[in-house]
Order: C-alpha cells, then sequence, then structure tokens
C-alpha cells in the first residue's frame, strides 16, 4: 500500500508525464519523484533506488519509467505473440 507521500508523488508523475515524455533526456529514464518534484533520472531502476534510498525516507520517494503507457502494453502484446 502507497503512503500519503507516494500517492501524491505519483499524481505529480502523472500530471507531468507528457510533458516528460516530450524531452529526449527523460525518455525511457527512471526518475525518483519525493516532495512532489523530479529529483533525478537514471538510466537503470537499480542506480534510481540506490540513489533514492541514499536520500530520502524510504516510503515517502517512487521510481517511475519515463514511457508512453500505450508503448508499454504494445510490447507486452508483441512479446506474447
Amino acid at each position: 500500500m502507497l503512503s500519503e507521500a507516494q500517492k501524491q508523488n505519483y499524481a505529480f508523475f502523472e500530471k507531468n508525464l507528457c510533458s516528460y515524455l516530450d524531452d529526449p533526456i527523460l525518455k525511457g529514464k527512471y526518475a525518483v519523484f519525493f516532495n512532489e518534484k523530479l529529483q533525478g533520472a537514471y538510466d537503470s531502476f537499480e542506480a534510481a533506488y540506490n540513489a533514492a534510498y541514499a536520500n530520502y525516507p524510504s516510503g515517502d520517494f517512487i521510481i517511475q519509467q519515463i514511457v508512453n503507457a500505450a508503448e508499454v502494453v504494445e510490447f507486452l502484446w508483441t512479446a506474447v505473440i
């Protein structure tokens, strides 16, 4: 279950996803969100997690990959066939 801080960070991520997708530097990266702010973007989930865990209270940050949901569904559909 998500904490209230994580819910707020996720809502912030969803609200700003379109602008992140338009940024070629962010697209595809794993982004750390804390205090309703993008704190950093990393090439791997592991790198994002290590940075977030070292700098923010556990249970307050979230990590989201900057991808279009339609692209993920299409990839999964293709992988199943």
